[in-house]
């Protein structure tokens, strides 16, 4: 068939990614003729990537979505124009492929007597928004990639129906209240209708393309996938999956395609939430620390980064060192020059070389990293960072013990499970972070739904300085290593140490518990490395992680319990309940919601109806 293209691109930059060009290319084997439509200005590296495709490039006001522009486009072509044309081929930059060639799918929808088509279609459902002509979502063919033929280009319906869309202003106003509504108006038109992937009766979802992906390239060889499958808000996804999407379609394309998955991180770590990426891609690692499962990579120069401070924990800090390979290089920091004897000579015994500097005593462990020792992560591919710890503020000794424990177990474990997250490393080049997640015992159990503290703003602040390119959101929480223990990629953190930090700009003893440049340095990580192009990813020896699994569950149903039992108790008036319970468990209560609905849904909530349930 004799085709022409419309695509629409949208990107906050004006970047064009890898996956573009991949897309394009293929797209542009089957059709004669591609009109490109930018709802942005273009950066000159994307000007360059289109100019090989086409050299009709509109750039316009980011107005009225994708609707809006492919209008746009369509007035530029003409009407006339497109009915010389067999298809209108309308698609856009939302969907990562082709995983199998556009010639397949073309080749066969050719078969199909219609009048238009798409990949997919969205199953009809309520409409949440109240917004569609129908109060209803209607059964619709996804527009992501709509392709009409000569019978609608060349008749007044379609361009009817172009000439008079509405304003647009919102996402909610273009999909529920146009484009969802495109197919069942043509049809009841008597126009006929298809899709490539009709999973009719053997639809698991309403929305196969955003919850079974998997399905979808497996069972019916849909060639692209939606990009929002690796970026998701987990309230939404945990509704109708368990959250293992974007984890198997990423297996699947590794080792059953020739598409290169780099492609889609690359283009997720520059443009989502760091935070985000972690969940929807479960980037938790659960690494042996009795064996090894990858062998030793050669030629990588490898440094362990040490702050010691106290010296009756100077034998257990030699024993976590002990874990890392004789190739790699030990340098310690130490606050305390009556202690660098007794550090030289404990390390002694180790046969890696170790290089002992006496620092200033001022920023504690991320003075030392980010001041005292930043020269060095230059000379090496990867590094870890560790610091004695005591936590000497807590009633109770054992309470800081765990910490300590936790986030030095979970890098430095044994040799075994050293070589492991090297290993990590050298499989996954895009991995720039890598550390145990936030302590949830004890007086620590408040930190999971608050890991900023007083910080955002702080980090904000650094980020600015910085001149991160990352998206910020202070209800998404920052998967950083809390605590200050982590191995890293020295690329990925390379303008956390060309800032160039002082000693003189880090606070003096004593140092607050929270709100301060050494907490927001702590949590400002994770966005370092994604601006360096690296994702984040939280680390587990299997033995910790069945710790952690059996912890959060407990504190998942115990939480769960009193709700149930604040939930009854507002259903049924029970009074007495509520004035001897209510005050205390109050918060618990609300910090429970949060949990359940997830901030945005939560906040909406707290304002509407959070006083029918909870009264002082």
């Amino acid at each position: 068939m004799n085709r022409i293209a419309i695509f629409t691109f949208y990107d906050k930059d004006g970047i064009a990614d890898r996956y573009i060009d991949y897309f394009l290319n293929d797209l542009c084997k089957n059709i004669q003729r591609l009109v490109l439509v930018a709802n942005i200005k273009l950066s000159p590296q994307a000007h360059i990537l289109f100019e090989k495709f086409t050299n009709e490039i509109l750039i316009r006001e980011n107005k009225g979505l994708d609707i809006e522009a492919t209008k746009d486009a369509i007035d530029y072509i003409g009407w006339d124009m497109l009915c010389k044309y067999d298809e209108l081929v309308i698609c856009s930059d939302t969907v990562f492929g082709p995983i199998y060639p556009f010639v397949e799918m073309f080749a066969e929808m050719e078969k199909k007597d219609l009048d238009f088509w798409g990949i997919t279609k969205h199953y009809g459902v309520d409409d949440p928004t109240g917004i569609s002509p129908y109060r209803y979502i209607p059964e619709h063919i996804q527009n992501y990639f709509i392709v009409y033929r000569k019978r609608m280009l060349c008749n007044k319906d379609l361009k009817e129906f172009y000439n008079n869309i509405p304003i647009l202003e919102t996402y909610s106003q273009a999909a529920f209240g146009c484009e969802s509504v495109i197919t069942k108006k043509f049809a009841d038109k008597g126009y006929s209708w298809g899709v490539y992937c009709d999973t009719g009766k053997n639809s698991l979802s309403h929305n196969m393309m955003m919850y079974c992906p998997l399905d979808m390239l497996t069972a019916y060889r849909a060639p692209v996938i939606n990009r929002n499958v690796f970026s998701f808000d987990p309230e939404s996804y945990l509704m109708l999956t368990t959250g293992e999407t974007a984890q198997t379609v990423m297996r699947h394309l590794k080792e059953h395609t020739n598409y290169d998955t780099d492609m889609i991180l690359e283009h997720i770590i520059r443009t989502c939430n760091v935070a985000n990426i972690l969940q929807a891609m479960n980037f938790i690692y659960v690494l042996p620390d009795k064996h090894t499962i990858y062998q030793r990579v050669k030629g990588q120069k490898t440094a362990l980064l040490m702050h010691l401070y106290y010296m009756d924990l100077l034998p257990l800090s030699v024993l976590y060192a002990t874990a890392v390979p004789e190739s790699t290089d030990i340098y310690i920091a130490t606050p305390q020059e009556e202690n660098f004897a007794h550090i030289k000579e404990a390390f002694a015994s180790l046969p890696n070389r170790v290089e002992v500097r006496v620092t200033q005593n001022r920023g504690r462990d991320v003075g030392s990293l980010v001041v005292g020792l930043r020269d060095i992560p230059e000379r090496y591919d990867v590094c870890c960072f560790f610091h004695d710890k005591k936590s000497s503020h807590l009633t109770a000794p054992s309470i800081g013990a765990s910490f300590f424990y936790k986030s030095a177990h979970n890098i430095l474990a044994s040799r075994q499970y050293v070589q492991n997250i090297l290993g990590v490393f050298n499989e996954n080049p895009l991995l720039g972070l890598l550390c145990p997640s936030p302590p949830s015992h004890s007086v620590y159990r408040n930190t999971l739904g608050s890991e900023w503290g007083q910080n955002f703003e702080l980090v904000d602040h650094f980020s600015k300085r910085m001149k991160l390119n990352t998206p910020l959101d202070k209800d998404v929480f920052p998967p950083a290593p809390l605590g200050s223990y982590f191995w890293f990629r020295s690329k990925a953190m390379k303008k956390l140490f060309d800032l160039m930090l002082t000693y003189d700009e880090l606070p003096p003893e004593p140092v607050a518990l929270d709100g301060t440049i050494l907490h927001a340095i702590e949590r400002v990580h994770p966005y370092v490395a994604q601006d360096a192009g690296y994702y984040t990813a939280f680390v587990y020896t299997d033995s910790f992680a069945a710790i952690e699994c059996i912890n959060l569950m407990h504190y998942s149903r115990e939480s769960l319990k009193e709700y149930a039992k604040m939930k009854f108790a507002a259903e049924n008036h029970d009074d007495a309940f509520l004035d001897t319970k209510v005050s205390a468990k109050r918060v618990l209560f609300l910090r429970v919601m949060r949990i359940i609905m997830g901030r945005r849904r939560f906040k909406k909530w707290l304002k509407i109806k959070a006083d029918d349930y909870i009264e002082e």
